[in-house]
């Protein structure tokens, strides 16, 4: 006969170690279930057995115990069957789902870009023109349904062609990203910034009313003109604030705002103006 250590000996020739596992947890299982007088259980799984040749073999096994009147197995019926086609055929369907899935990850993250391209200004980072306009629209709206107060301030760099002709456009763009960079370590998160075009620039200043986004829009101008820019040395820019009112639409949101800029470039330049 064949003893304890020998079949465990042929089973670890004929299966691989994760095979292995099942096949002798279902047989202390079985065991088991005979000594505390349980009926036992068929069994079926899949398993890898070894070939002589290093390859493996698929199948699925179906052990099946018959007992006698007295509940004692008598014979356990064994039934083989090759899957290797099936199994192949998973995975080819798992590598082609896992191929569809890395092809839609990138196919997702080249849309986030060309979104992020689309919206944001491609010199300061900032949104760009387009999406301003899509955000003014839709908070114009909040301010018709909830009457949240909010202002918008238009921000232009002082005397920018002087600079462009004076020391450059590179140093031009170099000042553009300077004065992006100072406004948004210094907006609130509730603020939105966007480059509206050339050297112009607007701040959407949410849950906020004239008097408070005036006060923003004066600490703005020390906030540029205090600390000079490299090369092109101190730099002004002149706001015009304007708070949204229950007749505006975004273009005479815009056209105030414009206004009071107009006002604070007449006054000199350096300071900001209020829409009345």
């Amino acid at each position: 006969g064949v003893d304890a250590g020998d079949r465990l000996h042929l089973i670890d020739e004929i299966l691989t170690p994760e095979s292995q596992l099942i096949t002798t947890g279902y047989y202390a299982q079985l065991f088991a279930d005979m000594q505390e007088g349980r009926v036992p259980q068929p069994f079926r799984c899949e398993q890898e057995y070894l070939c002589k040749d290093g390859s493996t073999v698929w199948t699925e096994v179906e052990v099946i115990p018959y007992l006698n009147d007295e509940g004692v197995i008598v014979e356990l019926l064994g039934i083989t069957r090759d899957i290797r086609d099936r199994k192949h055929y998973l995975d080819e369907l798992r590598a082609s789902r896992d191929e569809v899935a890395l092809a839609n990850a990138a196919l997702h993250e080249v849309n986030e870009m060309l979104h992020r391209l689309a919206v944001t200004d491609p010199l300061t980072g900032v949104w760009n023109r387009r999406h301003a306009e899509e955000f003014l629209a839709h908070d114009v709206a909040e301010r018709r349904r909830y009457g949240t107060p909010m202002s918008l301030l238009i921000l232009d760099v002082d005397h920018f062609k002087d600079i462009n002709d004076t020391r450059g456009h590179q140093a031009g763009d170099r000042v553009l990203i300077e004065v992006t960079q100072r406004l948004m370590a210094n907006l609130r998160t509730t603020d939105v910034l966007s480059r509206w075009g050339g050297e112009e620039f607007i701040v959407l200043t949410r849950h906020c009313a004239l008097p408070e986004a005036t006060a923003i829009a004066e600490k703005m101008c020390a906030l540029i003109a205090d600390e000079p820019f490299g090369d092109a040395g101190t730099v002004t820019v002149s706001i015009g604030v304007a708070e949204l009112t229950s007749g505006d639409d975004v273009d005479s949101w815009l056209r105030r705002a414009d206004g009071a800029l107009y006002e604070a470039k007449a006054a000199g330049r350096n300071t900001a103006r209020s829409a009345r």
